[in-house]
């Protein structure tokens, strides 16, 4: 009867030790990636432990993101912000498609998650001034001037441009003027 106990123990024991032990290897679940700002990632991933679906606490995780034919970023460590819900920002240096491996110690796992991330806008100005002459050897005033270059600058153009113009419609003005009174002299 003694023997009987003592096996049914061992057994006991031996089960329940199975059931609360986890494996060194962890697995990645619910891996999400989002581009949520000019070249920034939002990563975000569930840790478990694969024999028994359970969360992994406590785990070192990170996240490099790569890309063809660059060098490797440095590795970024993700927060746990609840039990295996670990997540993070990243950035990149330009736009194009990244590769986001994450990786975790004690349990071990790894994963890869592809990502197309846009580049950033660009934003430019251009200055334009146009003058037309038509055939009475008029000119007319410009059309449109756009004088915002970005430094401030705008208005000291816009006034060079417009005493420009005006001195043009002056001389026109002048030399017609002139030559109709030759040819009424004459």
């Amino acid at each position: 009867m003694r023997r009987l106990f003592v096996a049914m123990l061992a057994l006991t024991v031996l089960s329940q030790s199975g059931a609360l032990a986890h494996e060194d290897t962890g697995r990645f679940e619910d891996v999400r990636v989002e581009v949520i700002g000019p070249l920034t990632l939002s990563v975000k991933a569930t840790l478990i432990y694969p024999n028994d679906g359970e969360p992994a606490e406590e785990a070192t995780v990170t996240a490099v993101a790569e890309q063809p034919g660059a060098p490797a970023g440095a590795p970024s460590p993700l927060q746990e912000l609840a039990p295996g819900e670990y997540s993070a920002e990243l950035t990149v240096p330009n736009g194009g498609s990244w590769t986001i491996r994450l990786t975790a110690l004690s349990p071990s796992a790894t994963t890869e998650t592809a990502v197309e991330v846009p580049a950033p806008a660009t934003t430019t100005t251009a200055e334009t001034l146009t003058t037309r002459e038509s055939s009475s050897s008029t000119t007319e005033a410009p059309a449109q001037l756009d004088t915002d270059t970005g430094d401030g600058s705008g208005a000291p153009l816009a006034l060079a441009a417009g005493l420009g113009v005006a001195l043009v419609a002056i001389l026109v003005a002048w030399r017609t003027i002139a030559a109709r009174r030759h040819a009424t002299d004459g």
